[in-house]
């Protein structure tokens, strides 16, 4: 008889196939609750004169999430999206050590395997390097869409610049 150790990955090979399906569902599980965390705390954080304000104004329910809810979440929504993308890079080789015969998770494998330590490392210092690189994606794009987020009291420049 045949002992075939599962990983957490597995069902979803079997159910998708050897394909990108169980990598992206992989990477969507660790990004989701960052991301879904965040957007909630921003929308619940939201200032209820503004909303009250809108509604004396007699404002539908989908203007006020419109111009009022969705810009004030933003910056935590973008919080969330940072905190994603890092998480994106180490949800990529969980899924390909699931199952795949290419990328940094499949070359770890192997390289541990063969004792190959300095390999391992390597992979790691990619990943590291990948994530960082997806932090700085998601912080330029925040910073390009929101200009707002970063002004201090009464819209003037904060001290961090």
């Amino acid at each position: 008889m045949f002992y075939v150790e599962a990983g957490a990955g597995d069902p979803l090979v079997l159910v998708m196939g050897f394909g990108i399906g169980p990598k992206l569902a992989i990477i969507a599980l660790f990004t989701f609750f960052p991301i879904v965390v965040n957007t909630v705390d921003g929308l619940g954080s939201v200032d209820r004169e503004y909303i009250r304000m809108m509604l004396t104004l007699d404002a539908s329910r989908w203007s006020i999430f419109r111009r009022v809810e969705f810009p004030a979440a933003l910056p935590l929504i973008f919080s969330g999206a940072r905190i994603g993308a890092t998480y994106a890079a180490i949800g990529a080789v969980f899924g390909e050590w699931a199952g795949s015969n290419a990328g940094l998770g499949y070359e770890m494998l192997q390289a541990q395997g063969q004792l190959e330590t300095s390999r391992v490392f390597a992979a790691v210092l990619l990943v590291t390097l990948i994530a960082i690189v997806l932090f700085a994606l998601v912080t330029l794009v925040e910073r390009l869409m929101i200009p707002w987020a970063r002004a201090g009291p009464a819209g003037r420049r904060s001290l961090k610049e």
